[in-house]
């Protein structure tokens, strides 16, 4: 594996954050429903956790590989795609 950077995500950043998510969290939950769409979970990012977090992202060149929301005292999500 390559070096890992780190980027202050903005809302352009949000689909990506938002399929990153998608792709974590059926990994280590694959039984999982699907109850919102991908443009629901953009939505989410976008409109809920910008406008109240941190939110950064980490790189493995080009690759968004791993994402953090957070505000003091609290981690909103983490996710880190596999193999990272």
């Amino acid at each position: 594996m390559g070096s890992i950077t780190t980027i202050s995500l903005e809302a352009g950043h949000m689909l990506d954050a938002a399929k990153l998510r998608r792709i974590a969290l059926w990994h280590r939950l694959p039984g999982l429903r699907d109850v919102h769409s991908l443009w629901d979970d953009e939505t989410y990012w976008r409109m809920q956790l910008l406008p109240t977090c941190t939110i950064v992202g980490a790189l493995a060149g080009d690759e968004l590989v791993g994402v953090i929301a957070y505000r003091k005292g609290w981690i909103e999500q983490l996710y880190v795609l596999p193999d990272h």
